[in-house]
Parts: structure tokens; C-alpha cells; sequence
């Protein structure tokens, strides 16, 4: 009934209707017969060998349901031939090396994977430590992945650089934290980096390669320490003049 939650049990499972509407589409590539190989194909316990192809694709969001189309066609040398890169380029029926009609394969559940990098964790700033950088709001975070090959390495040359976004932000609000904004120290034998001048004041951080090809999970939302105030104890200074 409407508002509970029950499941429907008796409701056919389709999964065709993963794939109606508006979809992410990819050409992954294309093998000609040249590249045909021997394959060892498990089925039931039993194992066959056929003649096929095999592709390794990359890129596959987790958590999605993905599936794979397989198109075919002749190769003749002297023809024009249809533009593989687009499957909607098929319009021409009576094209001799026109693409056969898509084979869809079965849906498949990518799973979730943990992000490859070391989440860097926001730490308490030392009592007395990196006083010259708190003018600004900051935040001190420890990551095994910040130390240096060599101690007298660049920041700027470091392999591994930091990610700011506001607390509850999305992946696409990461900016990347300058190397004029932050510094590295080493605290108790451990590689640490101080991020300052944040516009943020409850934000989320993350590790990543330069390359941006691999990324560690957000961090543990974290409050950055409030600029000091200089002269607090004296308070603003105010002039009334009476006329």
C-alpha cells in the first residue's frame, strides 16, 4: 500500500529499466580479426577454449550498473565504412559493412572500492608550534603520504597535494590548497603539512597525485583554528565627537 515499506514481491525484476531515459555512454574501443586470440572460457565447472577478444576498460564509477554493447560488422578494403566511434551511425540499412544490431550484455554491479590513498587526518596544533601561520584560519594534517623522499625537496616538487572543500560539499567543490598555503613540518618524527589562509571555517580535506588519477577518501570534518587576535584584551578603539 502507498507510504509503506513493504516490498512489492510479486513485481517482475526488469533490468532493462536501468537502461531507459537519459544515460552515460562511453565507446570503449574496437578490435579488428588481427587481434583475435585464444580464450579459456569458464562455464558450469567445465572450461573451453574459443577464439575471441578481450579488453581490459578502466574508468568504471562504483556502485553503477554498467553494461556492455557489442557491435559487428564485415571489413572489405576499397568500401567506405561506417564511423565505429559513433554507435548512432548506423542509419544506412542497405550499407554493406553497415553495424550489426547491438548485443547488450548482462548488467553488471561495479562494487565499491576504497580510495587507494592514506585519508589525511586533521590533528591538534602543539601548544607554542607554528605560531607565525595562525593569523589566518588553519589546520594541521598528518598523513603518512607527505613525507619527503629527500629532506631537502622542494614543497612544490611533492608528488602529493591537498584538497579543501567546504563540510557536506560535493567532490566537484574540492579546490586544491596552493603551495603558498601551506607548509611542511615534522612533529614528534611524523610528516605533517599546516594548511592556512582556508576560506572555510568547517571544511573537509583529501589527499591526491598531482595527477589527479588517484584520490583518498574525504577526511573527517574538521573546525580550522580561528585567526588570532592581536591587542584582544584592549578591544576596539572608538571616538565620539559632539558637535
Amino acid at each position: 500500500p502507498p507510504g509503506s515499506d513493504e516490498v512489492d514481491m510479486s513485481k517482475v525484476f526488469e533490468p532493462e529499466e536501468f537502461f531507459r531515459g537519459q544515460l552515460e555512454r562511453r565507446v570503449v574501443g574496437v578490435l579488428s580479426t588481427a587481434e583475435e586470440r585464444q580464450l579459456s572460457l569458464d562455464t558450469q565447472g567445465q572450461t573451453y577454449a574459443r577464439a575471441g577478444f578481450q579488453m581490459d576498460v578502466s574508468g568504471l564509477k562504483p556502485e553503477s550498473i554498467h553494461r556492455f554493447v557489442v557491435r559487428t560488422r564485415c571489413a572489405c578494403l576499397g568500401l567506405d565504412t561506417p564511423d565505429w566511434r559513433s554507435s548512432g551511425n548506423n542509419d544506412d540499412k542497405k550499407h554493406s559493412l553497415r553495424w550489426s544490431d547491438a548485443l547488450n550484455t548482462m548488467p553488471l554491479l561495479t562494487p565499491k572500492t576504497p580510495p587507494p590513498l592514506l585519508v589525511p587526518v586533521p590533528t591538534t596544533i602543539p601548544d607554542g608550534k607554528l605560531t607565525r601561520f595562525r593569523h589566518t584560519p588553519c589546520c594541521l594534517l598528518d598523513c603518512g603520504l607527505f613525507v619527503k623522499a629527500r629532506k631537502d625537496d622542494l614543497d612544490r616538487d611533492h608528488p602529493v597535494v591537498v584538497d579543501v572543500r567546504p563540510y557536506g560539499g560535493e567532490d566537484d567543490e574540492y579546490t586544491q590548497v596552493q603551495v603558498e598555503d601551506s607548509v611542511y613540518v615534522e612533529i614528534d618524527g611524523k610528516p605533517m603539512r599546516l594548511v592556512y589562509n582556508i576560506k572555510y571555517l568547517h571544511c573537509e580535506f583529501r589527499a591526491r597525485n598531482s595527477s589527479m588519477n588517484e584520490v583518498s577518501a574525504a577526511s573527517v570534518p574538521a573546525f580550522t583554528v580561528p585567526p588570532k587576535l592581536h591587542q584582544a584584551a584592549s578591544g576596539p578603539v572608538a571616538e565620539l565627537a559632539l558637535g
